[in-house]
């Protein structure tokens, strides 16, 4: 015997309302469950919600100019609730979704070059709607640090598109990128993702890159994937091998340092 509202064997007794009961003989999804709410028992479901949220952009200004750290704050709505609002620097994101109102993050301009760029947000809803804000054109303009003394080549990669990477020594030792994907998860900003087959930056010779004195080579690296093979985080070449190398893993499982003399 099935009871609703109380049992015979220990006379266990509900007191209140209660309505809308259904029994299945599988487990319903999260998403099944939720429709049951909203729908009564031997009724049709409702229909799917196809509204995008609206969003707009209420901080910077537009055509305003900005440095160091900026707050980038939005205004969205939906017919049903915003489930998070991301923002966006020429269309990379910045930080995490914001899933609370207000919604707002804080971008460090410092990451970028100096220049122009645009800024939106992108609005979601639970049912997978989205709107994208319209952007609004900022004018980055921090103040750059004169290099430090006997930096030759200093490379952040945050460019985040493109085939060339900047040196910001101020010694014009840029760079081309082949097979390397951008990323938004570097140290600070910016990264650039190398696929362990193909990957590399390639930068012309020139006399500032000839380390005849000393030399120190860094690099913060997130691997993937060591393994026992070497694995090259900077290497100049010359003819017949290297100049001075940096490794991230060799075949003995340690990073390694090489020099030619």
């Amino acid at each position: 015997m099935l009871r609703i509202g109380g049992n015979s064997i220990w006379g266990e007794y509900f007191r209140g309302l209660i309505d809308e009961v259904r029994i299945y003989n599988r487990a319903l999804s999260a998403a099944e469950i939720q429709t049951d709410m909203n729908t009564a028992v031997g009724g049709n479901p409702p229909p799917p919600d196809t509204t995008k949220p609206t969003v707009s952009m209420s901080a910077p200004a537009d055509g305003s100019t900005v440095s160091a750290t900026v707050a980038l704050n939005a205004n969205a709505s939906d017919n049903v609730a915003v489930a998070g609002v991301q923002f966006l620097v020429n269309g990379n994101a910045v930080g995490s979704e914001d899933t609370a109102a207000p919604y707002s993050v804080n971008w460090d301009s410092s990451t970028v070059a100096n220049g122009s760029y645009s800024i939106t947000a992108r609005a979601r809803d639970a049912a997978g709607n989205q709107a994208t804000s319209a952007a609004v054109v900022v004018t980055v303009s921090n103040t750059v640090p004169p290099p430090q003394s006997g930096l030759v080549a200093a490379y952040g990669f945050n460019e985040g598109s493109g085939t060339t990477v900047t040196d910001i020594s101020g010694n014009g030792n840029n760079g081309t990128v082949t097979n390397t994907s951008w990323s938004t998860g570097g140290k600070f900003g910016g990264a650039l993702s190398f696929d362990g087959t193909s990957s590399w930056v390639a930068i012309a010779n020139s006399t500032s890159l000839n380390l005849t004195t000393g030399m120190t080579l860094e690099a913060w690296v997130n691997p993937s994937a060591t393994g026992s093979l070497w694995r090259t985080t900077i290497l100049k070449e010359q003819s017949g091998g290297l100049a001075y190398a940096l490794y991230v893993n060799t075949d003995t499982n340690r990073p390694s340092g090489q020099v030619y003399v």
